[in-house]
């Protein structure tokens, strides 16, 4: 019936040999906007008219493409979430959180693509300084997130992709947890 270019590849021509889209698009639902809602490799996301395919909004976590990633730079999704304690209408009831290719984890509002403020500071949260607080964290270039997050009772929930293969002091896999609400 239709379909998209994100334009990734365009914006990224030196990169493409390191990226690919392994994304799987989430529906939302009607009261959180009702886009199709993806991902880019370099964690752009776009919110798309199922019906249309039209445009609905893009929002940009102007990725770090300097951080050489674990493996690609890619993203294979974002997650959707609700908070049942807000208004319908207010900013930010219903959210994407992405996590990022260069350690950051963001929520965004699902009507409109803007970052909620009063999560982490201005909408997102830099990860990095917990990666680098559990040993060994000598090849912090070699950790990335990729994955959709996991959210348990108003908890994200993350892992992280390193380069577990380049030598025996590569990153941890340690799971994190996080408020939905504030990014603590």
């Amino acid at each position: 019936a239709w379909s998209y270019r994100t334009g990734a590849l365009e914006l990224h021509p030196d990169l493409i040999a390191k990226s690919g889209y392994q994304a799987t698009p989430i529906l939302l639902s009607e009261e959180a906007g009702g886009h199709l809602v993806t991902c880019t490799p370099f964690n752009r996301v776009i919110a798309l008219d199922p019906v249309t395919g039209e445009e609905q909004w893009i929002f940009d976590p102007k990725l770090d493409t300097e951080n050489r990633a674990a493996g690609r730079f890619n993203c294979r999704g974002v997650t959707a979430w609700s908070d049942n304690k807000a208004e319908a209408d207010q900013a930010c009831s219903h959210r994407i959180i992405l996590a990022t290719n260069d350690r950051r984890l963001m929520a965004i509002d699902s009507h409109n693509g803007k970052p909620c403020a009063e999560f982490g500071e201005g909408g997102q949260f830099d990860v990095t300084p917990l990666i680098v607080a559990i040993k060994p964290a000598k090849q912090l270039d070699g950790m990335q997130l990729m994955s959709p997050v996991a959210i348990v009772n108003d908890v994200i929930i993350i892992g992280g992709t390193a380069n577990k293969f380049k030598d025996v002091s590569s990153m941890n896999g340690a799971l994190r947890a996080f408020d939905v609400r504030t990014g603590k």
